[in-house]
């Protein structure tokens, strides 16, 4: 009975090594990727990523925020999108807003530069999407 746990021991060093060596170096390469490539072609160059959305550096020291309240049998839009669509300005698009604890789904309308122009709260509710708050600089 004492020798069991020595050998259980012994088979999960075993087992240990086994597992260890089969891993090997992560350091090896391979050229999978290139031999199906023609010399004379490059690659094309990956779009850059979208600045992150930001308020504006100046003019913007404090926001003003709407709280939008409906009757009980209102009936909103058909879609998210359409809901905020009055407040989506031309040469703007919307993201969504990076969510906190406790705090309601936003949506950012930001222009290319990633400078927010406002954040709309959108909510579903029995008769549609309603927008329920938006924020913007007040100054």
């Amino acid at each position: 009975m004492g020798r069991q746990p020595r050998r259980v021991r012994l088979a999960g060093l075993a087992a240990l090594a086994v597992v260890l060596s089969a891993c090997g170096s992560a350091t090896t390469t391979t050229d999978a990727g290139e031999a199906g490539r023609s010399p004379g072609r490059s690659q094309a160059p990956s779009p850059s990523p979208a600045p992150v959305p930001h308020w504006p550096a100046q003019g913007c020291a404090t926001h003003s925020r709407s709280v939008i309240d409906y009757a009980a049998d209102s009936h909103g839009a058909p879609s998210r999108r359409a809901a905020m669509a009055r407040y989506v300005d031309a040469g703007t698009h919307v993201v969504p807003a990076r969510r906190t604890p406790h705090g309601e789904p936003s949506w950012l309308v930001v222009k290319d530069d990633g400078e927010i122009v406002r954040a709309v709260y959108v909510e579903h509710f029995d008769g549609g999407w309603l927008v329920s708050g938006v924020e913007q600089c007040s100054g």
